[in-house]
């Protein structure tokens, strides 16, 4: 069974590949270069996720959130 009812809506500073509890059970569904965005689907029930990066000083930080 998958664990996105236990996840977050919101986790900041990690990408989905850094998610051990996530990764194993999502696949990439879609990917915006230009707005650096890729959305991940869970195999198992379906939640939609975003990996996102916004700018916080001079870097940028990955978030990952749950899509409604």
């Amino acid at each position: 069974m998958c664990e996105c009812v236990n996840m977050p809506d919101r986790i900041d500073g990690s990408k989905v590949e850094e998610l051990s509890n996530l990764t194993p059970f999502v696949e990439e569904i879609s990917t915006d270069f230009k707005k650096w965005e890729t959305a991940f689907k869970c195999r198992y029930c379906g939640q939609k996720w975003l990996e996102r990066y916004e700018l916080h000083g001079h870097s940028n930080v990955p978030i990952v959130e749950k899509i409604p």
